[in-house]
């Protein structure tokens, strides 16, 4: 017999797995094939950045098999999640017009920073849900930071605050991932 957590957790899986399948088959052919590559070392860091997230929250998805009884509303808050991250990666690598190829010539990271601001917000709701919202004292401000920092480099739309943006948000969650939430959380 199956699980509530293990019927959800499919759906979530595939979510998950359509982001991570277009965030790599993207960047490999930004990386690969397109010579007008604009933002190519940025969009290389954030690249990196979101697969950390992606990577990160997916392995967060299994806290939610501690969840017994499910609710309609539980699903949405935990599918609404999950699908902010495939937003993510779209907003990092659009697609071209109706056709699958993406567009990497007038890509600009301010979608990317807004839906990122969204997927954080969501992520403070997912957290929430599982009860585990206050458990850290360190996930609130750390996460809060993140959300100034990207409506800042929104707001002032500079290549250079983009650039700067994106290789402090992969080495401060690089270490966020690795080492904060292993020993201080």
């Amino acid at each position: 017999m199956v699980s509530e957590f293990q019927f959800v957790a499919v759906l979530v899986a595939i979510v998950f797995g359509l982001s991570l399948t277009h965030l790599l088959s993207s960047t490999a052919r930004a990386f690969f094939s397109a010579p007008e590559f604009r933002y190519g070392a940025t969009r290389m860091a954030w690249t990196g950045f979101i697969l950390l997230i992606l990577l990160l929250n997916w392995w967060v998805t299994f806290s939610w098999r501690e969840i017994e009884v499910w609710s309609f509303d539980l699903f949405l808050v935990f599918i609404t999640w999950a699908g902010s991250h495939y937003a993510l990666v779209i907003a990092l690598y659009p697609f071209n017009g109706m056709g699958t190829d993406i567009d990497v010539s007038n890509w600009t990271p301010r979608p990317l920073l807004i839906t990122f601001i969204l997927v954080a917000f969501l992520d403070y709701a997912q957290t929430a849900v599982r009860g585990e919202l206050f458990s850290s004292p360190f996930y609130i401000p750390f996460t809060l930071h993140y959300i100034i920092l990207a409506g800042i480099a929104a707001y002032l739309q500079s290549e250079r605050v983009y650039r700067i943006a994106a290789w402090y948000f992969l080495v401060s969650f690089f270490s966020w991932a690795l080492i904060v939430r292993r020993f201080l959380a």
